[in-house]
């Protein structure tokens, strides 16, 4: 079987995939590219993340760093939090998806101030969840993501997306025919979802889950 990936994927996805007779085509369908001037101003006690990106290029930056050293952590993934915790950072609690998390800061910091480290052009269900519950979150953009759109020829059994801005930048200019879409979270799959019906989800977004559906998906197709 097939497969082609929108983005690097992990040493420990490939190998196993590999082992199970997959053979995986990888391309970066989008560019992470960090904003030149972070404008830091002032952060609140408590800070959220929801991506590797974010964390990486926060941690980076010595002004942001700086600023980081005595707030509280929020965060989406595991990932994201181990993260935080090679920082030094320790996560007052981690979700699997935004919703989840904005569900949870709802219910337990009614009187908390959030800033959040995010993307440019991000969706928009965390912060739209906590200004509807009168919770203030004041996003910090730290990076933006460009989409690389390639034409992709020949077959693949599979198309694995890692995000919704893989999926905006795959459709640009290769149909979803014939194929079947994996994604890695919620959010990913609800853009999938405007393109084709054909797709699995895996229940946390981590690579073991992401190597799960696809096994289960091709050995329906042997039964």
């Amino acid at each position: 079987m097939r497969l082609l990936s929108t983005k690097i994927i992990s040493h420990f996805l490939k190998e196993r995939l590999v082992l199970h007779q997959f053979s995986v085509v990888e391309k970066a369908f989008i560019e992470v590219r960090p904003t030149s001037d972070v404008a830091v101003g002032q952060v609140a006690k408590n800070v959220i993340f929801t991506s590797q990106n974010a964390v990486n290029i926060a941690f980076k930056n010595e002004k942001i760093r700086t600023v980081l050293e005595d707030k509280f952590f929020f965060c989406v993934g595991k990932k994201t939090k181990a993260l935080l915790a090679k920082n030094g950072k320790k996560v007052i609690k981690i979700a699997y998806k935004s919703s989840e998390l904005a569900d949870f800061i709802s219910k337990n910091n009614k009187n908390d101030h959030f800033s959040f480290f995010c993307a440019g052009g991000r969706l928009p269900d965390l912060e739209r969840i906590l200004s509807t519950n009168n919770i203030k979150i004041t996003p910090i953009i730290l990076y933006n993501i460009l989409l690389q759109p390639h034409v992709i020829k020949g077959h693949f059994d599979g198309v694995l997306f890692f995000s919704p801005s893989a999926v905006r930048s795959y459709a640009i200019k290769n149909t979803f025919k014939n194929t079947h879409a994996f994604c890695l979270g919620p959010s990913t799959a609800k853009e999938v979802e405007n393109y084709t019906k054909n797709f699995s989800v895996a229940k946390t977004p981590e690579d073991a889950q992401m190597l799960l559906i696809i096994k289960n998906y091709f050995k329906k197709g042997y039964e």
